[in-house]
């Protein structure tokens, strides 16, 4: 009897070992589900990291073409500007000009006029001769 007893608790034993290595495999697949489960997280992490490297390094070239763009505009503001300059100054000399001729035509009419007098002057004054 007493082998029995032997042989049930080896029988037992052996059950018992079969179903902690059972429950060890189960948990090794578990375990090796969540690693395959970590490993697709972390690639996708990955390749998340990865598109927002690229979308800042995409803003950083658009960026710098604003930037670029921004100088061209300035400079063509400052020559609009430099050219609004000499038109004034332009504009202010024909003003002048203008104002000159206008001073210079009133002269010449102003003597077209004494000459048309004088005119008058001379035919009456070679009238009288002829008469």
């Amino acid at each position: 009897m007493q082998i029995n007893t032997i042989i049930n608790d080896i029988e037992n034993g052996i059950e018992d070992s079969l179903s902690f290595v059972n429950q060890g495999a189960n948990s090794t697949k578990d375990g090796l589900i969540l690693v395959n489960e970590s490993g697709k997280a972390f690639g996708e992490i990955k390749d998340a990291v990865l598109d927002v490297t690229t979308k800042i390094s995409e803003v950083t070239i658009a960026m710098d073409n604003m930037k670029n763009h921004i100088a061209e505009v300035v400079t063509h503001i400052e020559e609009v500007s430099q050219t609004s300059i000499e038109v004034n100054e332009y504009s202010q000399n024909v003003a002048a000009s203008s104002e000159e001729m206008s001073a210079s035509m009133e002269e010449v009419s102003s003597v077209s006029q004494e000459l048309a007098r004088m005119s008058v002057e001379l035919e009456d004054v070679i009238q009288r001769f002829k008469l």
